[in-house]
Formats: C-alpha cells, sequence, structure tokens
C-alpha cells in the first residue's frame, strides 16, 4: 500500500531543494547577459571615441596645409586606412572631404575651406540601404529617410538624393557629370554584393565609349 501523504511530503521537499536552486541559476544568466550588455556598449562607445578621434587629427592635419596655401579643389576628397595612412579609395577606413570658397578682396583672393571627416564603413552602410530601396520598393532613397546616425550633412532641404543606384533594370542611367570622382554617392553599383560607386570604366561605358578609348 502506497502512503500518499508520505510521497507528496517528499515531493514538496525536493521542489522546496531546487526552488532556490533554479532561482539562483536564473539570476546568474540574468546577471550574465546584463555584463555582457555593458561591456559590448562600452567596446561600441570606444570605437565611436576612437574614429572621432582620428576624425579630429585628419581634419586638423588637413587644416594645417590648407593654411601652409595647399588649397584643394572644392570637393576634393582624400581617402586613410585605420591607421590615418594615406591611401586608395578601395582601400579607405576614414575619408576627409573639403569645400572651398574663396572671395576677391583688396588684398587679393581669401579662401575659407569647411573640412569633414567620415568613415568609409558608413557610406558603405547607405550604399546597402540605397540599393534595398530600390530593389524592394523601386524608390529612389531620400536622404532624410535616413537612421539619423548615418545623417553626418547639413543639408537637408535640397539635393535629397544625393545616394543614388544605377538602376539595372531601366534602359537608361542618369546623367553622368565630369566630377564623377567627387560625387561617387550619385552612381551606386546595383550588386549590393559589390556594395561601391562606379569606376570610371564603368561610366565610361555608360556614355558608349569603347574600352579601348583612353
Amino acid at each position: 500500500m502506497i502512503d500518499y501523504e508520505e510521497k507528496r511530503s517528499e515531493t514538496r521537499h525536493r521542489m522546496g531543494f531546487m526552488t532556490p536552486l533554479l532561482v539562483f541559476v536564473l539570476a546568474f544568466v540574468a546577471c550574465c547577459g546584463v555584463i555582457a550588455c555593458v561591456f559590448l556598449r562600452a567596446a561600441v562607445i570606444s570605437d565611436e571615441a576612437a574614429r572621432e578621434s582620428a576624425g579630429i587629427a585628419l581634419c586638423r592635419s588637413a587644416a594645417e596645409e590648407f593654411r601652409a596655401g595647399e588649397i584643394p579643389e572644392n570637393g576634393e576628397k582624400a581617402y586613410f586606412t585605420k591607421d590615418m595612412a594615406s591611401c586608395a579609395e578601395a582601400d579607405a577606413y576614414y575619408y576627409i572631404e573639403t569645400e572651398v570658397t574663396a572671395a576677391e578682396t583688396e588684398t587679393g583672393a581669401l579662401y575659407a575651406g569647411k573640412i569633414t571627416a567620415y568613415t568609409a564603413e558608413q557610406d558603405k552602410e547607405i550604399y546597402r540601404i540605397a540599393v534595398n530601396v530600390w530593389n524592394d520598393q523601386h524608390k529612389r532613397l531620400s536622404y532624410i529617410d535616413l537612421p539619423l546616425h548615418l545623417q553626418s550633412q547639413n543639408n537637408k532641404d535640397s539635393f535629397l538624393d544625393r545616394f543614388k543606384v544605377v538602376a539595372a533594370d531601366i534602359d537608361c542611367s542618369q546623367t553622368v557629370v565630369a566630377h564623377i570622382a567627387k560625387d561617387g554617392h550619385y552612381f551606386i553599383h546595383p550588386d549590393i554584393l559589390q556594395n561601391r560607386s562606379l569606376t570610371p570604366r564603368e561610366v565610361a561605358r555608360l556614355q558608349t565609349f569603347p574600352d579601348d578609348y583612353y
């Protein structure tokens, strides 16, 4: 004959032992999650601080050259690796862009420059968004529709289609400008896996130049 009262007592005893253990395990897992989030956020903040510090250093260096009389063309870009060494566009982690204005004074031309630093990875993220918007919705990306952390430019009233995909599924591209080296954002390659702007040779093909034309 089974004593059910005794069995129930044993079960309550086991549960009474297990409950604190389960509570401890859950609390431990929760603490680990919180600690992981703290470390992850700290890593993000450190990375953001490093990028900002590098941007300031690059802008200061360019400003010194500007003051020394090495005046770049308006819209000129310079590309740098993560270690801030000068490099080609394809290898860039940072780049700076200079806006130059000139005014004639009694003593001659007076130049003023605005130097802005960007992270190349930021542009690549925007390129992916622009291509996805075109592929999924057949719409052009508006600059003000970008996430706020990607809206690093001050002009949010005009030229909102500054990031534009050269669509592969229509018969013609947007007008190709002479200064494409400074307007690569306006000529984004439609293949999201390549995630880049068009090359000078690809643009020449859009203009029907043969590949042996130099």
